[in-house]
């Protein structure tokens, strides 16, 4: 699987996909306080630009969520008591179940990588205010 918000295909994600997010905010973070970028009108616009992206993921994060609260609220529709019911759906609720499980995948990678990059927005502001503060 591929590490992007929608996937087609019901699959594993990797193993601590979390990482490479984490190490591209505090290098991002430490570049632009460490070369006083982040005073600079570009270093500006881009902690701006990292701040509407990751209020625009968080946003994104929480349609996802609507989306598989309705599905959870349509499958619970289906009548379940009868055994003909069940045995007739079994695989299908096997296939439903991995389906959600990848939903709530992609709802959890849009909320992290919005808070990533709202982190690297505050970070990139906050170190070059610090920077500004010790310096001068």
């Amino acid at each position: 699987m591929c590490d992007t918000h929608e996937n087609d295909e019901i699959t594993m994600p990797p193993r601590n996909w979390w990482l490479t997010r984490l190490v591209l905010v505090i290098a991002a973070i430490a570049v632009m306080t460490a070369t006083n970028w982040g005073v600079t009108t570009p270093g500006k616009l881009v902690s701006d630009l990292c701040g509407g992206v990751g209020s625009f993921f968080l946003l994104m994060g929480a349609w996802r969520s609507i989306s598989v609260r309705e599905e959870l609220c349509r499958l619970s529709l289906i009548a379940s008591d009868d055994e003909l019911i069940q045995a007739q759906t079994a695989d299908f609720f096997r296939q439903k179940n991995a389906e959600m499980l990848d939903m709530l995948r992609a709802e959890w990678r849009w909320y992290i990588d919005g808070v990533s990059l709202l982190v690297a927005s505050f970070g990139i502001t906050a170190g070059a205010g610090l920077r500004m503060l010790f310096a001068g």
